[in-house]
């Protein structure tokens, strides 16, 4: 009687002290599926996938911000498919059947480990996605909008960089944002950045201090120091300090303001720069092998499509062939953000990939 007795203490002592996230968490989700021709079968596969991604998506959005889920969509279906069949680690069907609009519905319950996700989702940080925290002073009083903070914003956003939305950070625990901002502390970029599937941290201060009166024209001095940091490995990318910058008006804050816009200029076109140097030097060859093109035209189509697509340079044909057809293109980013990006695109369908290589199949 003891030793059972025993055992099963132990026993709930263990599950007590084991982490919440690791233990699985049920969900229900609803997924589609269309139905061509007729094919119920294919439609309901379909309706069983998208629901095992909004089941994920569910436990994922206990860890990511749910805008940057959205934007990430694809990418998740993409781990659902091909890469992480174990996050969903079983579900069944409580109903299906046709919805009568030429689709078929299928309501899962599935059980999901809430920390293997997390640990999936980490390796989907997009190097090409930052989050940008400066927090900026005119004359001493915060200045709202903040207008260096928002000039990286825009300018990062013309060059093709996705940008965490600033309201979302703000939403960020001060003390997170003093500790990645004050003290560089690795695990608070890794934290914030995660949070947004970001792997660069764009952190500065920014202030305007008054200067001299002459003749009733006022003066001011701007200074930015500003730094990113790579979450992944916490290298420091680009660390920049300028001061000095003067802004000229008949009023203080006005005269701040102008020497805030142009240290924003400045200091901008300078980070642009040298994150340009970086990601070129992350280039890298990716096999990209496409099967069931149905002629020579058809693969010269696919080539421009990858011509086509951001952050993808020097794409070389290196076989046709209505099996496999290769091309081989440069590209800086992870492999999953090309494979999200061609699985996009309604006549393809991502068979698998890893870092070097892309596999892509034509749908029927």
């Amino acid at each position: 009687m003891g030793v059972p007795f025993i055992g099963m203490m132990i026993s709930l002592l263990l599950l007590v002290a084991a982490p919440l996230s690791a233990q699985p968490r049920t969900v229900t989700a609803e997924g589609y599926g269309t139905i061509f021709g007729g094919d119920t079968a294919q439609a309901r596969d379909e309706a069983i996938i998208d629901a095992r991604v909004r089941a994920l998506e569910q436990v994922a959005g206990v860890f990511v911000d749910s805008r940057t889920l959205i934007e990430n969509e694809i990418l998740l279906d993409v781990m659902v498919r091909d890469r992480t069949q174990g996050l969903v680690t079983s579900y069944k069907v409580l109903k299906e059947g046709p919805t009568g609009d030429g689709r078929y519905r299928v309501l899962i319950e599935a059980r999901i480990v809430p920390e293997e996700v997390k640990q999936k989702l980490q390796g989907l940080g997009s190097d090409f996605a930052m989050v940008v925290m400066m927090p900026e002073t005119n004359l001493g009083v915060a200045q709202a909008p903040p207008i260096v903070e928002n000039a990286v914003i825009t300018k990062l956003v013309e060059a093709g960089y996705r940008v965490a939305d600033p309201d979302q950070v703000l939403k960020i625990r001060e003390r997170d944002r003093m500790k990645a901002l004050l003290e560089n502390d690795i695990d608070a970029i890794k934290n914030i950045a995660f949070r947004f599937l970001a792997n660069v941290l764009i952190m500065g201060r920014v202030q305007s201090e008054p200067g001299q009166i002459v003749q009733g024209i006022v003066s001011s001095h701007a200074r930015v120091s500003l730094r990113a940091v790579e979450a992944e490995t916490g290298r420091i990318l680009v660390n920049r300090d300028i001061a000095g910058i003067r802004g000229l008006d008949l009023a203080q804050d006005r005269a701040g303001q102008k020497a805030l816009r142009a240290a924003g200029d400045s200091i901008t076109e300078y980070l642009l720069e040298q994150l340009d140097q970086h990601f070129k030097r992350k280039e890298r060859s990716v096999e990209v092998r496409v099967r069931g093109l149905g002629s020579v035209e058809d693969f010269q189509r696919f080539r421009n499509l990858l011509q086509g697509l951001r952050w993808v340079s020097d794409v070389q044909e290196k076989a046709y062939d209505p099996g496999e057809s290769v091309v081989t293109v440069r590209y800086p980013e992870k492999t999953l953000y090309l494979a999200g990006r061609i699985g996009r695109e309604p006549g393809y369908r991502i068979v698998q990939f890893d870092r070097t290589r892309v596999v892509v199949e034509v749908k029927r």
